[in-house]
């Protein structure tokens, strides 16, 4: 029997490498046949996340640019869509279009976003994707961020270089479009990272502090260190709630200058000392999600994890960001009453 195209998107749906060297062997005339809405085999694999299947089809002459029929969409949207990095860089090392759109103006960073693809919307970004570009609707990547609640995604586009003043759909910026929708953790992000961005605007250049030698002495926090950082932690915690109580009491008297005054006084924005101190010390940016690593330091918890990971990829035993010293474990305990700190912060725009 004569094989046919079904065969060959089956095996590469599978990841059956041999079947579809095989086919794609003795009928190379396969490697792009499509069913009738226009699914190929490379876009089977990509959608399955069979990486090494999908470097044999290109490697055969199958197109990375073939549009499915419904949606206009790419191997590459593809690969967007179910996350999966080792597929992106296979089609992007082979020259797929990094700005493809699909009938709804989507590029393969906004199918990125929009499903909570993270570690692919790095890998998109640091191939050049453009975050700016808009859909249909006039919303980029950073809007649908918002818009879908992806606090994550909107501190990478944001690190990107993402315009947060951008407007999109009926002229919302990426802040207001999260606070219409109700997506707290994005809304929050959005907050903190402009006022990290003025804040950075506004400082002078300093000097850049000389990276610790793999011989610097440990600097870690010791437990009565810990608990202190953690009891002024809570007791700033409790002034607020203090202070939010007497609000509450002055706005059912007579006084409306007073609580207008105190609102006033509540709303300026905090001091770059106390600023400093909310900032993730990798990325430099008030955290969202604090943890405290074996080092007794305080992180953002996707900027330690990532840099533990890389540590790990590259085959070294994860030192402390700040130390070079080694991390007896990659244990991260969260920070909760910082986190209430800095939401309530947030929520009073003593952050805006």
């Amino acid at each position: 029997m004569t094989p046919n195209g079904a065969q060959l998107r089956n095996a590469a749906k599978a990841g059956d490498l041999f079947a579809v060297r095989e086919l794609l062997r003795s009928h190379p005339q396969l490697a792009d046949s499509a069913d009738k809405e226009g699914r190929t085999a490379l876009m089977g694999a990509t959608w399955c996340g069979q990486a090494d299947t999908l470097r044999a089809l290109l490697a055969a002459g199958a197109s990375m640019n073939a549009r499915e029929r419904p949606t206009d969409a790419t191997a590459l949207h593809y690969a967007a869509t179910v996350g999966s990095v080792p597929c992106i860089a296979a089609l992007l090392a082979e020259g797929a279009d990094l700005e493809a759109r699909t009938l709804q103006g989507s590029t393969p960073l906004a199918i990125a976003v929009s499903n909570d693809r993270l570690e692919a919307a790095e890998a998109l970004i640091s191939a050049g994707a453009d975050v700016e570009a808009t859909d249909d609707d006039g919303n980029t990547p950073l809007h649908l961020a918002a818009k879908c609640n992806r606090g994550s995604i909107v501190r990478c586009l944001v690190a990107a270089g993402a315009d947060m003043q951008a407007t999109g759909y009926k002229g919302l910026t990426p802040r207001q479009l999260a606070e219409r929708h109700k997506s707290q953790a994005a809304a929050i992000a959005l907050r903190l990272a402009g006022r990290s961005r003025r804040t950075q605007q506004g400082r002078t250049a300093e000097p850049v502090p000389q990276q610790p030698s793999a011989n610097a002495a440990p600097h870690e926090q010791s437990p009565a260190q810990q608990a202190e950082a953690e009891a002024a932690a809570r007791a700033a915690a409790r002034a607020l709630l203090a202070e939010e109580a007497a609000q509450r009491r002055q706005a059912a008297g007579p006084s409306g200058k007073a609580v207008k005054r105190q609102r006033q006084k509540q709303r300026r924005p905090l001091d770059d000392d106390l600023l400093q101190q909310l900032c993730c010390p990798i990325m430099h940016e008030p955290m969202c999600d604090p943890v405290v690593a074996a080092d007794g330091h305080t992180y953002e918890r996707t900027a330690i994890e990532g840099w533990i990971a890389r540590q790990l990829a590259a085959g070294q035993a994860p030192a402390s960001p700040l130390t070079n010293e080694p991390l007896a474990h990659t244990h991260l305990v969260p920070s909760h009453t910082l986190r209430t700190l800095i939401l309530m912060y947030a929520e009073r725009g003593m952050l805006d």
